[in-house]
């Protein structure tokens, strides 16, 4: 009943922006086309034809930001409506990037149903895996992840950063993601605001020329009214969704990750710091190591210093992370042994890497060095960076059992690996030479990609750590509540 009456009050007080997104985004689309006319013969005329996208980019802008804090009402600490609106911007890149992506995925499709089909049983392939079944559902996909997926998850972020600007309550967004109150409003809308105006347009008008116009223009105006009217539909809903949820409860697990990764982010500075150096000493020594041998010589030996450093510095950012995210014991070792223990671990990952790759299947091979490898070394790697090799090698074990260790270490490795590569595969070209300065922000996005899912899996296996090995609150195999059994 609160959720219906939320509703109801959020239409009443809103009614006059809701109203403007009607009338003055027709307004904005009718500018725009005028500004598609506008002559270049004089230079006023070519200023012109350059300011004109940026009022009606700022109106857009003032329009959306503005409508967004009215559904939201009045909040302590929101930021001003230029600073929400600016933010905005952000994630109109973010949308663009995850378009593009979809875009390629789209084009490979063809690609990737022949692949499926020729690799399919001869029974299932000739009635059921067909190239035309496969490449359908594929497109389907495509298309659920394009108007559904792809709304559903940028647009409680759009209005949060409208009303909070950066300082936006992340943890409150994603719980509201996880409601299944939000879900059915985006699929609704995918199918009034984007698959029956595409019907509608699918079907040629027949008849008099007169009849034809008229046609026309109510198919126009149909599909006008339902894209705004689904527009306002998600942003109505997910305002009221998003007020309605409250912060994590004191132990709440997202609550304490959060708080884990907030008493590391020096360290976590540190580390993005020393990773942009390496990342930036190793493309000026792969674009410069080339001619004379003196020329090779003096690259070589001015950028293995640094290289050495930045490498030095990223394992001693996250031995000093993983020490900063226990928060609970009092048993901590010497830093030096404890960064000694923890290049062991490493060294072990490391071997179990090159054992991996000499496995056939890419599949398996991925699985491994993304998901089990990793989430097999770090809980070890964090409890010897808080007490050396005075390990509670039992209840490690028992951490390593228990599933949201596994689907976190998931989440983690998946994050870290298929962003970047997705990214490479839309905008990377290797028929194009690659500048040094583009070549540096690829790797530097892989890089940062990685790192980061290594300081989540830490983190998460701190809280884990702090939960299973310091807390009374132990799991029932243990039968004690002691601090380890090492």
């Amino acid at each position: 009943m609160k959720l219906w009456n939320d509703l109801i009050r959020s239409l009443r007080t809103s009614l006059g922006w809701i109203a403007a997104q009607f009338w003055a985004t027709l307004l904005l689309i009718l500018a725009g086309v005028a500004w598609t006319r506008l002559p270049d013969k004089h230079v006023w005329q070519v200023l012109l034809s350059l300011v004109i996208p940026l009022l009606l980019a700022a109106g857009f802008l003032v329009l959306e930001a503005g409508t967004m804090r009215r559904l939201f009402g009045d909040d302590e600490g929101r930021a001003r409506l230029w600073a929400g609106a600016l933010t905005l911007l952000a994630w109109a890149v973010v949308w663009w990037i995850a378009w593009q992506v979809l875009n390629w995925v789209e084009s490979m499709v063809p690609e990737w149903a022949g692949y499926l089909n020729s690799q399919s049983p001869a029974r299932l392939r000739a009635k059921l895996l067909t190239y035309e079944h496969i490449s359908n559902w594929l497109l389907i996909l495509v298309w659920v992840c394009r108007w559904i997926v792809l709304p559903a998850k940028i647009v409680p972020h759009v209005i949060a950063s409208a009303q909070w600007g950066w300082r936006m309550p992340w943890r409150k967004v994603w719980r509201m993601l996880l409601d299944w109150r939000w879900w059915p409003v985006p699929v609704a809308v995918a199918l009034l605001s984007v698959l029956l105006p595409g019907h509608f347009i699918a079907n040629a008008p027949h008849g008099t020329v007169s009849h034809q116009k008229w046609a026309v223009s109510f198919e126009m105006v149909g599909s006008y009214l339902l894209v705004v009217l689904g527009w306002v539909a998600l942003l109505v809903w997910s305002a009221i969704l998003l007020r309605q949820q409250i912060d994590g409860a004191e132990g709440a697990w997202d609550r304490e990750l959060w708080q884990r990764l907030k008493l590391a982010r020096r360290w976590m500075a540190w580390l993005c710091g020393a990773t942009l150096v390496g990342v930036a000493a190793d493309v000026v020594y792969e674009h410069l190591h080339r001619g004379s041998a003196l020329q090779q010589a003096i690259v070589n030996y001015s950028t293995r210093p640094i290289r050495i450093a930045a490498l030095l510095g990223v394992f001693a950012a996250l031995v000093f992370a993983a020490r900063t995210m226990v928060t609970r014991g009092d048993n901590k070792s010497n830093w030096l042994k404890a960064a000694l223990s923890v290049l062991v671990w490493i060294i072990v990952g490391g071997a179990l890497e090159v054992i991996a790759e000499l496995l056939k299947s890419p599949v398996l091979k991925w699985i491994l060095q993304w998901i089990a490898i990793p989430a097999v070394i770090a809980p070890w790697a964090v409890v010897t960076a808080q007490t050396c090799f005075r390990i509670p090698w039992k209840r490690v074990a028992l951490l390593l059992a228990n599933w949201r260790w596994w689907l976190g270490a998931a989440a983690a490795g998946t994050l870290s690996c298929l962003v970047p590569a997705l990214f490479y595969a839309v905008f990377w070209n290797d028929d194009v030479l690659i500048s040094p300065v583009r070549e540096f922000l690829f790797r530097s996005l892989h890089a940062l990609f990685e790192i980061g899912g290594w300081v989540l899996l830490f983190g998460w296996a701190a809280l884990m750590f702090d939960r299973y090995v310091y807390s009374s609150n132990l799991p029932t195999e243990t039968g004690d509540n002691t601090g380890g059994d090492a």
